[in-house]
């Protein structure tokens, strides 16, 4: 055809140039406009969050962003979560993918694992509140009852009985603490101190979480000699804690010496 039959090498130039930039443009149309349509390169998602949803809702959720998912074969465990919840999901929210990839998704096991019932008797509440989460367990109720520990765990119950140590029990279960008051008993029975020496009862005062009230007569010299002959409150009174016991008195008896023994004279 004599129109593309160059006539000179200027034609010649000419001619390569326009094949050039023809080339050119099929080759750009073909990576750059064909191929996307055809294939959808380039075009992504962001990932939902799906975290704490039941796994029945990922199919519409996933699914309306033209995303797939797989739920992994080991589940884990949240006791704040329902069976069956998202607890892990893989890429993470926000992320953006391209259509058509696979979200990795790990659920919440249906049925919880077991784990040994911690020891917490004689410990704090604070000590018993850091080791029951670092088993997945729950504090339920906590119950005071009279004792001179504030706040030791005096016992622990699982649905309303005591639980033993190394018990086993169902992650995320709810752990009642019986804790002491600091007080002790508040009212109780006061014992007898007639007749007793003075010293041992007045340890006997402090060790009730009494308080030793005055102690006639005041100018004796040493309470080691002395023995209680009087009280007030009496035996049996009903005292209360931090009550004070006052206390009477007397020099003890001397002991009697041992008679000399007499010689047979016969």
């Amino acid at each position: 055809m004599s129109f593309f039959k160059p006539k000179s090498f200027l034609d010649l130039i000419l001619h390569w140039v326009l094949i050039g930039i023809i080339g050119t443009g099929f080759v750009g149309g073909f990576f750059y406009l064909y191929l996307p349509n055809v294939t959808e390169h380039g075009e992504t998602v962001t990932v939902p969050n799906v975290m704490e949803r039941n796994y029945q809702e990922l199919e519409a959720e996933l699914g309306a962003r033209s995303l797939r998912y797989e739920i992994e074969l080991d589940s884990g465990f949240s006791a704040d979560l329902p069976p069956l919840a998202v607890i892990k999901q893989f890429p993470e929210a926000g992320t953006k993918v391209k259509s058509n990839r696979k979200i990795y998704i790990t659920l919440n096991a249906s049925n919880p694992p077991k784990v040994k019932m911690p020891h917490l008797i004689d410990g704090s509440l604070t000590n018993a509140q850091i080791v029951l989460n670092s088993y997945d367990l729950k504090m339920g109720e906590i119950k005071y009852e009279p004792d001179l520990a504030e706040n030791a765990v005096l016992r622990q119950e699982y649905k309303g009985s005591p639980v033993e140590a190394g018990t086993l029990i169902a992650k995320g279960s709810t752990i009642d603490l019986v804790v002491g008051d600091g007080y002790g008993k508040r009212t109780f029975e006061l014992e007898n101190y007639v007749g007793r020496p003075l010293d041992e009862v007045e340890l006997a005062i402090k060790g009730s979480s009494l308080k030793v009230g005055f102690v006639k007569p005041r100018d004796r010299n040493d309470s080691l000699n002395y023995v209680v002959i009087r009280q007030r409150p009496l035996e049996d009174t009903q005292v209360r804690v931090g009550q004070e016991i006052d206390l009477w008195v007397e020099l003890a008896p001397e002991p009697e010496e041992d008679a000399p023994a007499t010689e047979d004279i016969f």
